[in-house]
């Protein structure tokens, strides 16, 4: 009978950091510095994961991944790599692995290889907005602003109220040098309470200073 390696340091500590650790929730927001206004530092957004099987399930290694990113204190990008890397050998279509396993390679600053999981996050789960989020800001993060702006804008296109999505497309924009259309999207985003990205970039004359 074949048998199944399991790697025990990884699966003990990951164990363990799941044990010690709350119920998944929101990714602590990171993003690079903005030149041109401040925006709102982004977050590597997770899916709810699915209350994990007592047995060493994807889902269970893919959850294990997702709080190794988002608890600060305990966060280690390179454990969670690995705990998404056993989630996929258990099953290669799971999108929640590949979303955290692209959330890990961009924290430890790859964020071609991030953006290659969040591609095929997309292509197994295309209603999941959290990855054309991620993916954006790996686009960003490249210096592929267009692609980044396409991406937010899906995002947007699911929830028209997401501040912070038109905040980072407007980042984008003035990154190619479309000023009013980033602008617009800064005054959107002030509109649904936003206001500080706004304010900045009236006071760097990057936008006209209209009442909001």
């Amino acid at each position: 009978m074949k048998k199944t390696f399991i790697n025990y340091p990884v699966a003990a500590i990951c164990f363990a950091a799941l044990l010690i650790l709350p119920s998944p929730g929101i990714a602590e927001k990171s993003s690079r510095p903005r030149t041109t206004v401040n925006t709102p530092s982004a977050p590597l957004r997770h899916p709810p994961e699915e209350a994990p099987k007592k047995s060493v399930s994807a889902e269970k290694w893919s959850q294990m991944a997702a709080e190794l990113l988002r608890i600060k204190e305990l966060r280690n990008p390179k454990l969670a790599l690995e705990c998404a890397n056993k989630a996929l050998s258990i099953n290669p279509s799971y999108p929640p692995a590949y979303l955290n396993r692209g959330s890990a390679y961009m924290m430890l600053g790859q964020p071609e290889k991030a953006l290659a999981d969040f591609d095929q996050t997309v292509k197994l789960n295309p209603g999941l907005s959290q990855a054309y989020f991620n993916r954006a800001l790996a686009c960003e993060a490249l210096g592929r602003y267009r692609d980044a702006t396409d991406n937010y804008t899906v995002v947007i296109e699911s929830n028209p109220n997401d501040a912070e999505a038109y905040v980072r497309r407007g980042a984008a924009f003035f990154d190619l040098h479309e000023d009013a259309q980033a602008c617009k999207d800064l005054e959107k985003a002030c509109q649904l309470g936003l206001c500080a990205p706004l304010d900045q970039a009236r006071e760097n004359q990057l936008c006209p200073k209209n009442n909001h």
